[in-house]
């Protein structure tokens, strides 16, 4: 399973790689659900080059870390 991470407090990104220098590539996952209104206007960042990881929290309630996870069977080999 991949780590989740709060950037900002508003966006949930995925760790992508390791992190080197203080700094970690990731990509955008959503919105943070506590996120509501017109609060969720604005263009999602593209992340093209890593973060740095004092700006990361990681995202430890499994409520949250849930309503991202892929649901079960979505491997499909085909």
């Amino acid at each position: 399973m991949e780590r989740l991470f709060f950037h900002g407090e508003r966006h949930v990104v995925a760790a992508t790689g390791d992190v080197v220098d203080g700094r970690v590539a990731v990509r955008w996952v959503g919105l943070n659900p506590a996120v509501a209104g017109t609060s969720k206007r604005g263009r999602r960042p593209t992340y093209a080059n890593p973060v740095s990881t004092d700006e990361l929290t990681e995202v430890t309630d499994a409520t949250v870390i849930a309503s991202f996870a892929a649901p079960a069977g979505d491997d499909s080999a085909s």
